[in-house]
């Protein structure tokens, strides 16, 4: 039984929330800094894997995002596919990103112990 090598069918994004966070300051003396917004990525943890069965042996989640849309489907096949950043935020359904004013891209995928990863979420994007 070939178990792993997609963890999951299409993990659905449940929600991205944005919202504002301060800028820095500015005093004469005080260096320039780039205006960020917070974006805040939310999903529903899989429960079964590729083939309909019950899933075990997650082990985390990596959170790829860009200014551009996704070109591929799977990131064993295209790597980033698009994006340019890819980070793993360990076995959670929620991570907060602090990211300059723009348009972004996001996508999750999920990954096993051995290292097997799923093929993407659904992309989600959001402007600020």
């Amino acid at each position: 039984m070939k178990r792993g090598y997609r963890i999951i069918y299409g993990l659905g994004m449940v929600a991205l929330l944005t919202a504002f966070i301060g800028c820095g300051g500015g005093g004469e003396s005080a260096p320039a800094t780039v205006p960020t917004v917070s974006f805040t990525l939310n999903w529903g943890a899989p429960t079964t894997d590729a083939d309909g069965n019950a899933l075990s042996g997650l082990s985390g989640y990596n959170v790829y995002y860009g200014p551009q849309a996704r070109t591929g489907s799977d990131p064993k096949v295209c790597n980033l596919c698009g994006y340019t950043q890819r980070i793993n935020v360990s076995n959670v359904t929620s991570h907060t990103l602090n990211l300059p004013k723009g348009t972004y891209y996001f996508s999750i995928t999920a990954y096993d112990a051995s290292g097997n990863e799923s093929v993407f979420s659904n992309e989600a994007n959001a402007t600020k």
